[in-house]
């Protein structure tokens, strides 16, 4: 008899009925004395990268799926939910490290914002922000700006939705748009040299 259709270990079953109560912390930790008493018992470690997703712990799930598929290679659905995990795990993680580079540098490196999101108000009454758009008008840089396709569309939004209304622009969308943020932060080091360079010329 294959070893998988053999009775399954005790707190196996248990770990199925917690996770259909959405009970799934004990889920998992049933799930784990299943393997602990049966470590070749594969469906013990898919019950458990179950439950870990269901918790939201992806990297978790993915060790639990790996061990599964060792035992049973050819078990389709492991195979399934283990790229499923590994998918999650990978967007929690970049999540995770944008999250962290909010916080050390502000919104996407502006200076002055913190680390949460800036609502549209917080921007406009941004002293350095305002200084940095001035110096932008007056170097030429904000034409250049206005001429990304992306930043043109946005500016078309902010002024027909009043500025933040639900036709607004999404402010988090800006400062996740690596370009944008790539010319913006250019634009602030370049606007300065720039009227520096102009002023050494006269």
């Amino acid at each position: 008899m294959n070893k998988q259709e053999s009775d399954p270990p005790p707190y196996f079953n248990s770990a199925a009925a917690y996770s259909q109560q959405g009970d799934h912390q004990k889920a998992v930790d049933d799930a784990k004395k299943a393997a602990e008493i049966d470590p070749s018992y594969s469906k013990a470690y898919s019950r458990m990268g179950h439950a870990y997703f269901c918790l939201e712990k992806y990297d978790e799930a993915v060790t639990a799926y790996e061990k599964g598929l060792e035992l049973d290679p050819n078990n389709q659905t492991i195979k399934s939910s283990l790229a499923t995990a590994k998918a999650k795990a990978d967007r929690q993680s970049l999540s995770t490290t944008d999250r962290g580079d909010a916080g050390a540098g502000g919104a996407g490196g502006f200076p002055g914002l913190g680390g949460g999101m800036p609502d549209l108000g917080s921007l406009l009454n941004n002293p350095q922000l305002m200084n940095m758009a001035q110096q932008m008008m007056q170097s030429g840089a904000l034409d250049q700006f206005m001429n990304n396709p992306e930043m043109a569309r946005m500016a078309q939004q902010m002024m027909g939705g009043g500025g933040g209304g639900a036709g607004g622009p999404n402010l988090s969308e800006m400062m996740n748009n690596p370009e944008l943020m790539n010319m913006a932060r250019n634009f602030m080091g370049g606007s300065g040299r720039n009227n520096n360079g102009a002023n050494g010329d006269q």
